[in-house]
């Protein structure tokens, strides 16, 4: 196996990602409408960037469960990053090459927002 290959294999396992919001501000009043939920690696390693990370998850058809991890994370800490009551919307990264792998289930993301409320 190689390194990117183990350094892929123990994120996902180990589940070494975390979200951050960035917000997202109306130009014309600066007033925020919502966040975006960013994907970062928990760990100094291998990946220096979550892009490197999701191309080889891409290359190593690894995408659909780092995508997977990634909006589970983003929306489990959304719950308590964006307390009741929710006035904000969030946004959320989707790799479009997703769309494309037979793993992707389709009404995913709509579970998870049920789950976390």
């Amino acid at each position: 196996m190689t390194n990117t290959m183990e350094s892929l294999t123990r994120i996902i396992a180990e589940k070494k990602l975390f979200a951050v919001f960035q917000p997202i501000l109306s130009l014309s009043t600066g007033v925020v409408l919502g966040y975006e939920a960013l994907s970062r690696i928990s760990e100094d390693g291998l990946f220096s960037s979550p892009e490197e990370l999701f191309i080889a998850a891409k290359e190593n058809h690894r995408l659909w469960e780092l995508e997977q991890l990634a909006r589970c994370i983003s929306l489990k800490s959304a719950q308590s990053f964006m307390t009741p009551p929710i006035s904000k919307k969030l946004f959320l990264n989707v790799n479009p090459y997703i769309l494309q792998d037979d793993s992707f289930i389709r009404g995913f993301t709509k579970e998870f927002l049920t789950e976390y409320g």
